[in-house]
């Protein structure tokens, strides 16, 4: 499968861990339950919905964003392999 498409196309990497999905996960659920519970203390119904939405928008667009598809790779040379296969992709040495 070749791309045919001759605009640059940009690709996003992103590496995470484990613990480091668990940490996005738990956090987005304290950022809710923290901003509501601001509101309560401070008896603002306001910040409580506020709150709510927000816990509710970022819940939302972590389960549309997990129905895109995704390739995962074991180590960073299948990586290389596959970006240079598919997308032409050539990686250039860099000064350390």
């Amino acid at each position: 499968m070749k791309n045919e498409n001759t605009k640059p196309q940009k690709i996003s990497l992103y590496a995470q861990t484990f613990w480091g999905g668990v940490l996005v996960n738990v956090s987005t659920f304290l950022m809710g339950v923290l901003f509501i519970g601001a509101g309560v203390m401070a008896g603002s119904h306001a910040m409580e919905w506020v709150g709510f939405l927000m816990f509710w928008i970022t819940i939302s667009a972590m389960v549309l964003n997990r129905g895109k598809e995704r390739i995962a790779f074991t180590c960073p040379q299948e990586l290389a392999d596959h970006l240079r296969r598919y997308y032409g992709v050539v990686g250039r040495e860099t000064s350390r």
